[in-house]
C-alpha cells in the first residue's frame, strides 16, 4: 500500500514535476545541513545535470570544501533517497548574511494574487491526480511555484531565452545555460575543437562540464539522426531538411571521432553512424548533390 509519500513522488513523476523539485530540494538540503563556518561562507545557488553550484567566499574556502565535499554527497543523496548528486563546484561569490531577512522577503509570494486564467491551468494540471491528499499537496506546490515567479518578475528578474527560468538581475547571464550554450555554439560551428580549445574561448571552463556537455550533444544528435530510420519520415524530407541532417550527421561524426572532416572515409563512416544510417547518409547526399 502506497504512502502520500509514495502517492505524491508517484504523481509528481507523471507530471515531469519530480525532477525540478530534486533540484530545489538539493540546494536547500546543502543550505540544511551546513554547520559551523559553513554557514558564514557558504550557499547553495543552483543544481544542474547532476551538479550542485555553491557560492562561497573566497577561493581558500573552495579549497578547504574540497576535502569535506564526498561526505557532504553522500549526506545530501541519503536525504534525496538515491544517487542522484553527482558532484558540487565552488564559484566565489558575495554569501547572503541575513538569510533569516531573505526567507521574510520571499514570504511576499503569499500576497501575489493569480488570475483566473493561472488558477484554471492550476487546477487542470492537479486534476490528474487521483488521490485527493496527493492533489491538495500538488495544487499548494504549483500555487507558490506560480506566485514565486510572479514576485520575483516583479523584482526584475530576467527570464533565460534559452530555458525560461528566471535568474537575479545581478547576474549578465542566466547561470544555468550560459556556459551549456556557449560550448554548444563553439562545438556546433567547430566540432573538432577539444577541451583546451575551448576552454581559452570560455573562462572557467572545467574539463568534466566541458565532457558532459559534449556527451549530451552526442546523444542529442544520435536521437535525431535515427529520426530517418521511420520510412514515412525519410519520405517526407525536402532539400532543406536533408541538407540539415546531412550536416547534423557530419557534426555527430566529428564529436565522436575528433577528426577533421577531410580526415572522415567511408570506413569511419559506417565505423560511426553504423551501416542503416551510413547507407542512408550516402543515399540522401547524392540525392541533395543531384538536387532531387
Amino acid at each position: 500500500m502506497y504512502s502520500l509519500k509514495d502517492s505524491l513522488k508517484k504523481s509528481l513523476k507523471g507530471l515531469g514535476l519530480e525532477k525540478k523539485i530534486r533540484e530545489k530540494r538539493t540546494v536547500y538540503l546543502w543550505d540544511k545541513l551546513r554547520s559551523g563556518e559553513l554557514i558564514n561562507h557558504t550557499q547553495g545557488s543552483y543544481f544542474k545535470n547532476g551538479i550542485l553550484f555553491v557560492t562561497v567566499s573566497s577561493p581558500v574556502w573552495s579549497q578547504q570544501l574540497m576535502f569535506l565535499k564526498h561526505d557532504l554527497i553522500r549526506k545530501i543523496n541519503q536525504e534525496l533517497g538515491g544517487n542522484f548528486l553527482k558532484d558540487v563546484r565552488f564559484q566565489s561569490g558575495v554569501i547572503e548574511r541575513n538569510l533569516e531577512d531573505k526567507e521574510l522577503n520571499e514570504e511576499k509570494w503569499v500576497q501575489i494574487p493569480l488570475n483566473e486564467e493561472e488558477l484554471e491551468e492550476i487546477e487542470e494540471t492537479s486534476s490528474l491526480v487521483r488521490e485527493e491528499a496527493v492533489r491538495e499537496k500538488l495544487k499548494s506546490f504549483l500555487v507558490k511555484g506560480k506566485k514565486l515567479r510572479k514576485l520575483r518578475e516583479k523584482q526584475g528578474w530576467k527570464v533565460c531565452s534559452l530555458c525560461f527560468c528566471l535568474y537575479p538581475p545581478k547576474e549578465k547571464k542566466c547561470p544555468y545555460c550560459s556556459t551549456e550554450k556557449e560550448v554548444k555554439k563553439i562545438l556546433f560551428s567547430d566540432p573538432w575543437l577539444d577541451f583546451h580549445a575551448c576552454s581559452e574561448k570560455i573562462p572557467g571552463l572545467e574539463k568534466k562540464e566541458f565532457e558532459e556537455i559534449k556527451e549530451n550533444i552526442v546523444s542529442d544528435l544520435k536521437e535525431k539522426l535515427k529520426v530517418v530510420l521511420d520510412p514515412q519520415l525519410l519520405k517526407s524530407l525536402n532539400q532543406e531538411k536533408v541538407k540539415r541532417w546531412l550536416n547534423l550527421a557530419q557534426i555527430y561524426i566529428i564529436l565522436r571521432t575528433g577528426l577533421d572532416l577531410l580526415a572522415i572515409d567511408r570506413e569511419i563512416i559506417y565505423t560511426v553512424l553504423g551501416s542503416d544510417l551510413a547507407n542512408i547518409f550516402y543515399d540522401l547526399r547524392t540525392k541533395f548533390k543531384e538536387g532531387v
